[in-house]
């Protein structure tokens, strides 16, 4: 929107001005105002630039405050996803002892029976399972 100022001479020639220049306007501009200022009841009025710079901080007080959140945020889901990642470690940890466990009693087992093959006496084989076992636990 552009406001064009309208000379005196061609105001009166036209009719088309019916307020003087001294007068403000319905927006509250008058020929020398440069400052808009709102009024308020009994309090302080505000002038544009230090409405617009209140309104700045404000606006950074909350984008700080929304940085810290969305920052926390991000640490408790990375802190999340670091136990799950440890949880799943220590199972992956337990399954490869319970494996090499089972293979080693696997191990004793056969050996056993070879010890039985090879006429081993039967007490001599038990105690052998027993002792290889024992080392397993």
């Amino acid at each position: 929107m552009i406001i064009e100022r309208i000379s005196a001479s061609s105001c009166a020639s036209t009719g088309m001005c019916s307020k003087r220049k001294s007068e403000p306007d319905k927006f509250g501009f008058g020929s020398g105002k440069k400052k808009l200022k709102t009024e308020s009841g009994g309090k302080r009025s505000f002038g544009v630039g230090e409405s617009l710079m209140q309104g700045l901080k404000a606006q950074a007080q909350v984008q700080a405050d929304l940085s810290r959140e969305v920052l926390a945020s991000r640490a408790a889901e990375l802190q999340l996803r670091k136990e799950n990642e440890d949880r799943h470690f220590m199972l992956r940890m337990r399954k490869i002892d319970l494996k090499a466990k089972e293979l080693r009693h696997k191990q004793i087992i056969e050996e056993a029976r070879l010890m039985s093959s090879m006429s081993f006496d039967k007490a001599v084989v038990m105690e052998y399972i027993r002792d290889e076992l024992s080392k397993i636990q």
